[in-house]
């Protein structure tokens, strides 16, 4: 009876991640357990990620699989830039600096005595690739490394660098540090600093341009124990960053990276498997949780919808539909909207957090039903003000009896929308 039962709730399972995963954000087997800490898409088929172990591995295949081309045990890369499908360099710990000229299945490394970790890296057009490190110097070079100039920005690491893709006459350009932004808007001849936005307790990890460059992103965290995820916007007449208030749904700790594949639609990924999307150019952010707990190091997406992130213990996912995992596609998100998350932990067990926004105050239900659509609690009942709400629920229901393993169905009533998504709770 107890491997019969086991047998059930396994099956169970198994539908369950398959609905969940389905056209969304699909695990890819990477072959590795070391931590990938950048990731690159080159078109809709072809991506290569870079991490710890000195690994480069490729994909050919939309993610399908993932090919080592390169690995060592005494090398940590870090930050990984193309400036087309052929040509790209890869550069981390111990200044090791590596080049590609036949995207990415030979690399051409270069030897350094320097101790300097290299921790950013960007073309700026086809021919300058600029590096940063971890003691606030960006060097760059116009001839693929035989010969680079240098620039002191501080003390500080350098956390990334981006250019705008195309330029009319002069390309614009970011260098992040901690605290700083420096902008250049006529192709590194000059640069002008501009303060983030952060506490002392917090910093910037990474941002990234639109293709138009009509806006731009960075992201990190701030708050004491680095607790809350931050997201800066800048559109091209901005004069400086507007912080975007986020409320984080616990126990998402901090932001690592942001890609913007246009002017509306950007993703950002973070600590314990979160996944952020915009579709109206920043104004909101949908949480998605990923079914996973580790931390996610980048992300990149071709177009809309192609996109991978990849984390710690080797973890890729590959998404070809846009991900959207915390809403279903069809529906649309804006400030006008009530939006239902989606649970986390999911499956859960005891207890699991839900989510919901509210443009405007009003009269909320949320309530659970099992898969029969037998009423087994109501969560809350009330008028709610606008914003981002979290309510709990211990696997309990109306009196206080603990719920079995299954599905349940967790439903957000406001005013004359109805909003519903699906859980599962495992003993």
């Amino acid at each position: 009876m107890k491997l019969l039962r086991y047998s059930t709730m396994l099956f169970v399972f198994e539908l369950f991640m398959t609905d969940l995963f389905l056209g969304q954000w699909v695990p890819q087997n990477s072959n590795t357990q070391a931590s990938l800490n950048d990731v690159i898409m080159l078109d809709q088929q072809t991506g290569i990620a870079v991490g710890d172990s000195g690994k480069i591995l490729k994909t050919l295949d939309a993610g399908q699989n993932w090919i080592e081309e390169f690995s060592a045990a005494n090398v940590r890369w870090n930050a990984l830039a193309f400036a087309n499908a052929m040509k790209g360099a890869v550069v981390g710990d111990s200044c090791k600096i590596a080049f590609t000229f036949d995207g990415g299945e030979n690399w051409t490394f270069i030897d350094s005595s320097s101790t300097t970790h290299l921790t950013a890296a960007d073309y700026m057009g086809e021919t300058t690739l600029y590096v940063g490190d971890n003691s606030g110097s960006v060097f760059y070079t116009n001839n693929d490394g035989i010969t680079w100039s240098l620039i002191s920005f501080g003390n500080e690491p350098v956390m990334d660098i981006f250019f705008t893709e195309s330029a009319y006459i002069d390309y614009s350009g970011h260098v992040i540090l901690p605290w700083v932004d420096y902008e250049t808007l006529d192709s590194g001849s000059n640069w002008q600093p501009f303060s983030l936005p952060f506490t002392s307790w917090g910093f910037a990890t990474t941002g990234d341009f639109s293709p138009s460059a009509a806006v731009s992103f960075i992201v990190g965290a701030d708050g004491q124990f680095l607790s809350e995820p931050v997201i800066l916007r800048k559109s091209a007449t901005d004069t400086s960053w507007q912080k975007y208030a986020f409320m984080p749904i616990p126990p998402i700790t901090g932001l690592c990276d942001v890609s913007v594949p246009n002017d509306q639609i950007a993703y950002a990924c973070g600590t314990f498997g979160h996944i952020l999307k915009t579709i109206d150019g920043g104004n909101f952010w949908n949480v998605d949780f990923a079914a996973i707990s580790t931390d996610l190091n980048a992300i990149d997406f071709y177009d809309d919808s192609t996109g991978v992130v990849v984390g710690d213990s080797g973890i890729i996912l590959f998404t070809t539909t846009g991900g959207a995992m915390g809403l279903d596609d069809n529906e649309k998100m804006s400030l006008r909207d009530f939006v239902l998350y989606q649970n986390y932990p999911n499956p859960f067990n005891p207890e699991t957090t839900i989510g919901f926004y509210l443009p405007h105050s009003a009269e909320v239900r949320l309530e659970i039903f099992n898969a029969l659509g037998q009423k087994i609690r109501a969560v809350i009942a009330g008028r709610k003000i606008a914003g981002v709400h979290q309510m709990k629920w211990d696997g309990r229901d109306e009196l206080g009896r603990e719920a079995s393993s299954g599905v349940y169905i967790y439903r957000l009533k406001a005013e004359d929308q109805i909003l519903s998504k699906k859980m599962l709770l495992l003993h």
